[in-house]
């Protein structure tokens, strides 16, 4: 009886160590995953120049599709389809139409959220902490060579924030603020429809 109690107490206490595990919450989250979208905080430093710029904005994503809006003195729309992506700057009258794979998250580091549905095949991963992780690649992703998820399991989106660091030292710091789960979006959304006038570059 002694000894039946005691499995069923360490049974119990693997499953709560699973439960508030960072990959297991991340994996967790992703399976129920439909859409995300909210606002965000991003600062991005160039080692070289010294130089770090902040920008915020909003995002919406669903399975495939990304669509990004940069706010401030110059905004900019980025969309992501069927691995396609568009960048379109008003205060130019240019869009830019590039193929999208992983090589690109250095550049569109909110993408990187759609990245992480199974962290355990695509990085390797190290516990800073109960709430931080430390994920290397484990193949190519472009200039990046490490990503750091920060985790609030208590929010109903769980990564707080990411940090990527490429292979020169250049740093880029997104927190998410404002995060609604799963809550229908209009397709239009994930569309690019360009303006009169505008300019398509391939």
């Amino acid at each position: 009886m002694r000894l039946i109690i005691v499995v069923l107490l360490l049974l119990t206490f693997t499953s709560e160590i699973e439960a508030t595990d960072p990959v297991s919450i991340i994996n967790d989250f992703y399976k129920s995953l439909q859409t995300i979208q909210g606002n965000f905080i991003q600062k991005s430093t160039i080692k070289e120049l010294k130089k770090t710029m902040t920008y915020n904005g909003r995002f919406y994503m669903k399975k495939g599709s990304l669509h990004i809006r940069y706010q401030g003195e110059k905004p900019h729309l980025i969309y992501i389809n069927n691995n396609e992506m568009i960048i379109y700057k008003p205060a130019e009258k240019t869009a830019y139409k590039t193929p999208f794979d992983e090589t690109k998250y250095g550049q569109t580091p909110i993408a990187l959220i759609s990245g992480l549905t199974d962290i355990k095949s695509d990085f390797n991963i190290k516990k800073i902490s109960e709430k931080r992780l430390s994920l290397t690649p484990l193949k190519g992703m472009g200039q990046i060579l490490n990503v750091d998820i920060s985790i609030n399991e208590d929010k109903e989106f769980p990564i707080e924030s990411i940090s990527m660091t490429d292979k020169v030292g250049n740093k880029i710091d997104v927190v998410f603020r404002d995060i609604v789960v799963n809550k229908e979006i209009d397709s239009k959304i994930f569309n690019f429809v360009a303006p009169h006038g505008i300019t398509i570059l391939q």
